[in-house]
């Protein structure tokens, strides 16, 4: 008998960890078959609508839109999914607790293909049981463990002779460069800090910093109007006008109105 195959879709922002994941799935998993790759939640939905999926790779931390907040929006479908993260978080306790496989990255080949296994087991089981009710429940419980997780309020920065503490909620604006990112405040002097921009924006609270360019992330408290006059601009309430990639533009704008709504 063959084994059982599945119907994968990888799903996570960075182009080398879909590679990487495409890679090993094709060389060590028979019977698969890799239905498509998105580079967000909003087009990994589209791609649901119109292909029959049985396993979803999920990245968690990704800008805009979550791997949480994707699953929210799919309730009621029937896909298994093997969480993909960077952070070994205490909610991953609770994804295991409740038979939901995950991966942390970097990605070891043996543990990916011991979940796509696990999965292509459990499926048969799940649909042919009636299941998905189950196993929905578990994803809606590691999706609200995971909304009690709380967002740093605080940052220890280094500097040459000692370190900072800043006060996340003071910080207007966060600028690229390089492997560089410098940091503004309301009412102190910006700090250059050797840590790349990227990784600020895996660590704050996406409902209230959003990346608008590659090169910049806002925080919305500090978002005062948005312009056109001179391309797209985000104004925050010192009077520096910030470009808003097009690429970015259409989250930028669904984010800015779900918080006016929460006003």
């Amino acid at each position: 008998m063959s084994p059982q195959s599945l119907r994968i879709l990888i799903i996570d922002d960075e182009a080398h960890n879909r590679k990487a994941i495409k890679r090993i799935i094709e060389e060590g998993c028979p019977s698969i078959t890799i239905i498509g790759e998105a580079s967000s939640a909003e087009e990994a939905r589209q791609i649901l609508k119109n292909t029959q999926t049985d396993v979803v790779l999920l990245d968690i931390n990704m800008p805009n839109e979550n791997g949480f907040s994707f699953l929210n929006s799919m309730k009621g479908e029937h896909f298994l999914t093997v969480f993909i993260t960077a952070y070994a978080e205490h909610a991953i306790r609770a994804f295991k607790a409740n038979a939901i496989d995950y991966i942390l990255k970097p990605i070891d080949e043996a543990e990916l293909i011991e979940a796509i296994e696990k999965c292509r087991n459990l499926l048969p089981i799940i649909a042919g049981n009636n299941g998905w009710a189950n196993y929905s429940q578990s994803l809606v419980h590691a999706i609200d463990v995971e909304q009690q997780i709380e967002y740093p309020k605080k940052f220890t920065l280094p500097h040459s002779s000692g370190f900072h503490i800043v006060s996340v909620a003071d910080i207007t604006h966060f600028v690229a460069d390089g492997n560089y990112t410098s940091l503004h405040f309301i009412s102190s002097p910006s700090m250059l800090i050797s840590r790349p921009i990227r990784e600020f924006e895996e660590i704050l609270d996406p409902n209230q910093f959003f990346r608008i360019h590659k090169s910049s992330i806002i925080n919305l408290k500090y978002l005062k109007s948005y312009s056109t006059a001179e391309g797209n601009e985000a104004i925050l309430s010192n009077g520096l006008r910030l470009p808003v990639s097009r690429r970015r533009l259409e989250d930028f704008m669904q984010i800015v109105n779900a918080v006016s709504r929460k006003l």
